[in-house]
């Protein structure tokens, strides 16, 4: 064999090299807007490779909005965490890092009328489909959703698909809330105390399912609110679902783990019997 093979080299290029050393100290960067979209992505899916986002936390989130920032639209475009209410849970503070998205699903997520994330979508000014179905919500989580809206004059204006069925406390009040949104197109209200016969309906000149509806509109509307997750984060939220329920099933083993064996053994003494008290694993 010729020597000089022991001794043939091939560099690496010096775009791998510089997209190492940034992933590698992501977290002294305070902005990424200089850079191309292709070469973000490429950062973005090395740093991925790399475990820079598998275990959601306060310096995994400022590493995410390096990127969400300043590459809204490929970050995450539509984002759906239907079923997924302990997870929301554990996200609720950091939240808004993914107010870019256009298309937002929680859905039988359990919110409840005084949740955070009701209030934290005032930042989402992209949206234009939103479905919160099936989320024990009433006029009064409405309300708590669209005050700063109401009052500021900002945040999500530009909603025009609005899923709120399955919401059976959800009465006519709230549709005098739903006025903010001057662009709604759609407003799915099915399966609510909403009836076709409340007056408040007039006022709203757009098209409105309910569970009277003539048409058959479960395919009309699993058709126009069906989100998945988009973007380079989709990914990430894949792996942060997976991390939580493995977390969650750890927490349960040993909360309800069972407690050691007891066992009364006989000791060798004269006289009267005598007992030992061992616990046995």
């Amino acid at each position: 064999m010729d020597d000089t093979a022991f001794f043939t080299f091939e560099p690496k290029p010096l775009q791998t090299i510089c997209i190492e050393f940034l992933v590698g100290n992501l977290d002294i960067y305070q902005s990424l807007h200089t850079l191309p979209v292709t070469v973000a992505q490429e950062i973005f899916i090395a740093a991925d490779h790399n475990n820079q986002f598998s275990i959601p936390s306060t310096t995994v989130f400022k590493r995410l909005e390096l990127f969400s920032s300043t590459f809204t639209k490929y970050f995450v475009s539509s984002l759906s965490l239907r079923h997924s209410s302990h997870l929301i849970n554990y996200l609720s503070s950091e939240f808004t890092v993914f107010s870019g998205v256009t298309s937002l699903d929680l859905s039988h997520c359990k919110l409840g009328d005084r949740h955070s994330i009701l209030s934290q979508l005032n930042y989402f000014t992209n949206l234009t489909l939103l479905a919160l179905r099936d989320n024990g919500l009433s006029h009064r989580g409405i309300d708590h959703m669209t005050i700063s809206l109401r009052l500021l004059r900002g945040g999500q204006r530009n909603l025009q698909y609005l899923d709120i069925s399955d919401n059976q406390d959800l009465d006519a009040c709230c549709l005098e809330y739903l006025k903010v949104f001057s662009e709604l197109k759609y407003l799915d209200i099915s399966n609510t105390a909403i009836s076709n016969k409340d007056s408040a309906l007039r006022k709203f000149p757009l098209k409105i399912f309910l569970s009277s509806t003539k048409v058959d509109y479960e395919d009309i509307k699993e058709d126009m609110f069906r989100i998945e997750t988009l973007g380079w984060a989709s990914h990430v939220f894949n792996s942060w679902s997976k991390w939580y329920k493995n977390k969650t099933k750890r927490s349960k083993h040993r909360q309800y783990a069972p407690y050691p064996k007891k066992k009364m053994k006989k000791t060798k003494n004269k006289g009267r019997g005598n007992f030992q008290l061992i616990l046995i694993k």
